[in-house]
């Protein structure tokens, strides 16, 4: 049975492809096609984690696949990697204004003109 596999962000990086085709056993699993790309691409790292969606339904390991399924791989996201530093420290923190930039409408079917910095639109 083959499967389509769509990667996103570090998965797709990682695999150098953002979509394959999967030949998985009748009857397999999303488990199944998570230990068959694990084998293909050992540099895939953290499918345990990954959120599973086939044909646009989020889905668990033990979902059972059918021919031309699309299987979507998307990894855990977070801020940062694990390697980050934390810090508490004395100084003081202060943002700075930003002014907003000033907008009129002129003509609110066609055009927006802005400040001096925005040249009008012809």
């Amino acid at each position: 049975m083959r499967v389509r596999v769509k990667l996103f962000a570090s998965f797709r990086e990682a695999a150098r492809q953002s979509e394959l085709a999967l030949e998985c056993p009748a009857e397999a699993r999303v488990a199944d096609a998570l230990g068959l790309l694990q084998e293909r691409f050992p540099q895939l790292r953290g499918l345990g984690q990954a959120m599973l969606a086939v044909n646009l339904d989020y889905v668990g390991p033990d979902f059972r696949l059918h021919e031309g399924d699309e299987l979507a791989l998307i990894p855990p996201v977070s801020g940062g990697g694990d390697d980050f530093e934390f810090r508490i420290s004395n100084f003081e923190l202060r943002t700075a204004r930003i002014p907003r930039p000033q907008f009129e409408i002129r003509n609110p079917k066609s055009q927006i003109s802005g400040g001096p910095d925005v040249p009008d639109r012809p």
